[in-house]
């Protein structure tokens, strides 16, 4: 079945590549925008999700320390307690729904990227500056370390020191590995990236004209009104 998967990709890259004049590089961009656009959407669903998951454990943060303090001498009652605590706010620490939507699109950037290795030959040609896409190329690895670092500073919500060292980690570990991989792959990353950034600033701008302001918590409204 997944052999089928990828091949089927792998097909549709090369129908791609002979459309634009035997290029496997702009097929590469191609076929990587129109899956990563495509997941947009799922992206700035998880995104918002994951913003209210994350006010909602700000929220409870003062509360959950007092439990620690309170029953730091007793580990089993603790966690009874915070157990209760998060189903009265009707919080959970743990957003499975978005942990399902996000494992359920790695299958498909797993079988894209072994679609376009697979289509790789040690000829294959050209594609703006790199002389060969199954060889490495350095300065695609710069460009994809400058564009990871642009998608890491536009996480809405969080801390500038997080971002940071976030940025930092993301940065070299896509120049290393960029620089150590086929540049046709590097163009996927590259690409993915570069829509990534996209995506950033569409979830920015779903919270500025759909706020989740009241989304905070089930329970805060309910208290209000009390």
């Amino acid at each position: 079945m997944w052999t089928y998967f990828v091949n089927g990709i792998g097909s549709i890259l090369e129908t791609l590549t002979q459309l634009n004049g035997g290029s496997l590089g702009l097929a590469i961009v191609i076929l990587s925008l129109v899956v990563r656009l495509g997941l947009v959407p799922i992206s700035i669903y998880v995104g918002r999700r994951t913003i209210v998951q994350k006010r909602n454990m700000d929220r409870l943060k003062p509360r959950l320390e007092k439990l620690k303090e309170k029953y730091k001498d007793d580990p089993a009652r603790l966690q009874k307690e915070t157990v209760a605590l998060f189903r009265k706010e009707g919080v959970s620490p743990v957003d499975g729904k978005s942990m399902l939507v996000s494992i359920l699109q790695a299958p498909i950037f797993i079988a894209v990227f072994s679609a376009i290795r697979n289509g790789l030959t040690n000829s294959s040609g050209p594609f703006l500056w790199i002389r060969n896409l199954a060889k490495p190329d350095l300065y695609l690895a710069v460009l994809v370390g400058f564009l990871t670092y642009i998608m890491m500073s536009l996480i809405p919500e969080l801390p500038e020191s997080a971002k940071t060292v976030m940025a930092v980690f993301q940065v070299m570990l896509s120049v290393v590995v960029v620089s150590q991989i086929a540049s046709g792959v590097g163009i996927y990353w590259a690409t993915g990236s570069l829509v990534g950034i996209v995506d950033k600033l569409l979830l920015r701008l779903s919270l500025k004209l759909w706020p989740l302001a009241g989304q905070v918590s089930p329970m805060s409204r309910s208290t209000a009104s009390n």
